[in-house]
């Protein structure tokens, strides 16, 4: 589901790649070979967040005005957890991704489906 979709990249920043969030916010101090796997990572997280809110647009359950920025916010929000997220704390790595996809939801205006009005090409006549 595309609304689900959201905690993914929470969830890989914080259990499967816990140094990106942190490497990113000092990103200009790495050297040459891992600043560039380090910007591979987040563009790559950055074209998912972007092809989740696009595709939520699409299916008229989301509401961005810019898709492009939208996305950094989700991603800020996401690479912020490595400052302050320590594994056995009072919350689990699954429960807060699952908080910040629903965080998420809300900064993209997530919204049921929402019943298309019929198109007269659409018809079956």
């Amino acid at each position: 589901e595309i609304a689900r979709a959201l905690a993914v990249p929470a969830k890989l920043l914080m259990l499967d790649e816990p140094a990106v969030g942190l490497t990113t916010l000092e990103i200009e101090h790495l050297d040459e070979g891992h600043r560039a796997t380090l910007v591979s990572k987040r563009d790559r997280y950055q074209r998912i967040i972007e092809q989740v809110i696009l595709a939520g647009i699409e299916q008229r359950i989301f509401a961005v005005d810019d898709v492009k920025l939208t996305a950094y916010a989700i991603l800020g929000m996401c690479n912020h957890v490595a400052i302050w997220f320590k594994p056995g704390g009072r919350r689990t790595a699954a429960n807060i991704a699952e908080e910040y996809g629903m965080s998420a939801l809300r900064l993209v205006g997530y919204q049921p489906a929402i019943p298309r009005p019929e198109l007269a090409s659409e018809r079956a006549d």
